[in-house]
């Protein structure tokens, strides 16, 4: 085995925190069967899945000779072993050499593996059978004449819904003097010839934020599947979809979306491209440093009408399931609070609204679809949901759930104020209201995916224009139609319970799934900003929920002065809190510019003639957070310590640090925070105010002489 940790192998450590929640009763399994006695039988008892062989070319071979043979497993249908980088969850298999004295191993030589997507994990696998060659080498040329007896201990992972670790240890022999075939010799040799060959003109590049693989010409035809697995992790993103699209030379280009939990892009990009499927595919072994962007169209071989009809379906039935998801099912719940309301007041005139609210629906997705194919053209990285990679949006969407929550419980009241500007109808819900509504529902919808819908989405966004729209149609048809079936038949709301009381706790008990759906949106922003600016956005929701309180109390503008004091006091409260929740999102210039503190790393970079910023702080320091946040993340602060040339260094002192405290005494401090700027050239340091604006750093840094 390999020396990380035996569960760890399993579950990489670099999966998002959601993988690794869906995987804890996986984890739990093989944490127990871990700890076992692994043996080629299964730890419970029985027969093992898989059953492992030794297959050798000759069973005697001239002195100095290769020995070529292939490790041979053979696993129970539906069951599946794993290529030497297993994806998303699994292990490798590996074997254990004891061979006779002079003789060494080489590698394992790994054919081509499948694609297994098991609920969104990605998995490189064998299935029903593999051969996986190795070769067995004398250490110098002629080896001793006579039998040589070996033992190969073989250990692999078997994993069908459950997975179970699996060892054999198997005893082979061959006789170095007169050569001679083995009975297994054709299946060893077409084992060999089944290998990826290697290639050298293979390109890799980048086209905006996804990688490229430029295909030499004749390597794929256009309706070729094309596949990359990589060799080993932190590359790509395994479930994302990979296209195969064209340049502007009519040439093959399969693009990839870069691993998102990996420290820093991919520097190159190594493994197998496969071609074809079944037993006329072809897998290529290649590597390639990832080099400069070239422009890349988008287009496509049209597909056939067959396809686009399937794809059409299967987008309706994933937007009709979509109503079922998290992100959606608490604007669902408020639509049929609506329709209750509707039917008391209208009657059969419901349907009316469902269908202002289905094309409420279908202009938003029109208009994303629209904005995702202007941004393809302009050769980004897309995807349904991108607008949930930025965190501005991310913010933003918490800061509208937050206020339809505290709306449902009634902390305040828009709708009365709503109508009247709008004018449209008499009624306290209009068709504007019905709209709106269609639009809030896709907004909620589209980071959100169910079954049918990303593999439509995929095909959706690699497809022509025109093909493209009609998915993203059906798409939208799908959402809308739960609500729209209702309104058209009035039977069905008829019912429904009739109004009462129950209609306030109803409405306040759809406020809580609002609450959870915030405590996600915080939970991705964190993700993607870290801890601190979590906190920050935290601290702009409170603020938010003050403004609305305040507006609740005091903030109807159509009432007295008092009133309407009250509103522009929210109004105020509402500003300063969407600033600081900005501020959490804006990008930190400096965030991967700095290093660890320590004196020899002071000392060598001021004996060096370098500018050092030194940043000592903590994590439950508030003033030294909101010095980060404020100033010393501002751009213009950045820009500033690029021009210079100045060193960044952090001291965290958020656990006992004796090298630390020792610092802070040497600059008469005894707490934090504490900021000290070495201008250079052998100048004495410079200890900055506890509090810091971006003004105080940039008048500092004009003292800073630039290194030569």
């Amino acid at each position: 085995m390999s020396g990380e940790p035996f569960l760890m192998g399993w579950i990489r450590t670099d999966m998002p925190s959601i993988t690794k929640l869906r995987h804890l009763s996986l984890c739990a399994l093989l944490f127990f069967l871990a700890v076992l006695p692994v043996t080629a039988q299964p730890p419970f008892g029985g027969d093992p899945h898989t059953k492992a062989s030794i297959l050798l070319e000759k069973t005697s071979v001239a002195p100095g000779q290769t020995v070529r043979g292939a490790i041979r497993l053979v696993m129970d249908d539906g069951w599946h072993t794993y290529w030497k980088n297993a994806g998303d969850v699994g292990l490798p298999t590996e074997v254990t050499w004891n061979l006779p004295t002079g003789w060494k191993a080489g590698p394992l030589l790994w054919p081509a593996p499948e694609y297994l997507d098991t609920s969104g994990l990605i998995s490189y696998a064998y299935e029903k059978e593999v051969l996986v060659p190795f070769e067995l080498k004398a250490e110098n040329d002629q080896s001793a004449p006579g039998p040589k007896e070996a033992v190969a201990k073989i250990s692999w992972l078997e994993c069908q819904e459950a997975c179970i670790p699996g060892e054999a240890e198997v005893e082979f022999g061959f006789t170095v003097g007169t050569e001679a075939d083995s009975p297994d010799a054709e299946t060893v040799r077409e084992a060999f010839a089944r290998l990826p060959k290697p290639r050298t003109d293979i390109a890799a590049g980048k086209q905006g934020q996804e990688f490229v693989l430029y295909l030499p010409s004749g390597l794929a035809k256009p309706d070729d599947e094309v596949r990359f697995f990589p060799d080993q992790g932190m590359q790509i993103e395994a479930a994302a979809p990979q296209q195969l699209v064209k340049d502007a030379n009519d040439a093959a280009v399969l693009k990839l979306k870069p691993d998102p939990t990996a420290d820093k892009p991919a520097q190159e990009l190594s493994g197998l491209l496969v071609v074809g499927q079944g037993e006329s595919r072809q897998a290529f072994e290649f590597k390639a440093q990832i080099g400069e962007e070239r422009p890349v169209q988008t287009s496509v071989p049209p597909a056939g009408a067959g396809k686009v009809l399937f794809t059409v379906l299967l987008a309706f039935l994933g937007g009709v399931v979509l109503n079922l998801m998290p992100c959606v099912f608490p604007v669902l719940s408020l639509k049929v609070l609506g329709i209750v309301e509707q039917s008391r007041e209208e009657g059969t005139k419901a349907w009316h609204h469902g269908a202002v609210f289905t094309l409420g629906v279908l202009v938003s997705f029109w208009a994303l679809s629209g904005m995702l194919l202007v941004v393809r053209a302009a050769g980004q990285e897309v995807g349904w949901g991108y607008h949930l990679q930025n965190p501005v949006m991310i913010g933003s969407l918490a800061v509208l759930f937050l206020l339809i929550g505290l709306n449902l419980f009634g902390v305040f009241e828009v709708g009365e104020n709503l109508t009247q500007l709008s004018n449209v109808a008499d009624k306290k819900h209009g068709f504007v209201h019905s709209f709106w509504s269609g639009v809030l529902t896709t907004l909620a919808a589209t980071p959100c995916t169910a079954p049918f819908m990303g593999s439509a989405v995929g095909f959706a966004l690699s497809a022509s224009t025109p093909v493209a729209l009609l998915v993203f149609t059906a798409l939208g048809l799908g959402v809308a139609a739960p609500y729209m079936t209702l309104t058209m038949f009035p039977a069905l709301l008829k019912k429904l319970p009739r109004p009462g009381a129950w209609m306030v706790t109803f409405k306040q008990i759809l406020a809580f799934p609002m609450l959870v759906a915030v405590v996600w949106l915080v939970w991705v922003f964190g993700s993607q900003v870290g801890s601190d600016r979590m906190a920050l956005l935290l601290l702009s929701l409170v603020g938010v929920g003050f403004a609305a309180w305040v507006y609740g109390k005091w903030g109807n503008s159509w009432e007295e002065k008092p009133r309407r004091l009250g509103g522009i006091g929210a109004a105020l409260a509402l500003l300063l809190a969407s600033s600081i929740g900005y501020q959490a999102a804006r990008q930190d210039v400096t965030a991967d510019k700095w290093q660890t503190y320590s004196p020899e790393l002071v000392d060598q970079l001021v004996a060096e003639g370098k500018p050092v910023f030194l940043d000592f702080t903590a994590d439950w320091c508030t003033s030294c957070k909101a010095n980060e946040l404020l100033a010393l993340s501002r751009p213009e602060v950045g820009k500033k310590f690029d021009k210079l040339g100045v060193a960044l260094v952090k001291g965290d002192w958020t656990k006992k640090d004796p090298v630390i405290t020792a610092a802070l005494a040497k600059h008469g401090r005894a707490g934090v925070p504490l900021y000290v700027l070495y201008p250079g050239d052998g100048k004495e340091p410079v200890v900055l105010p506890e509090v810091l604006l971006p003004g105080t750093v940039l008048d500092a840094l004009d003292h800073v002489k630039k290194p030569t």
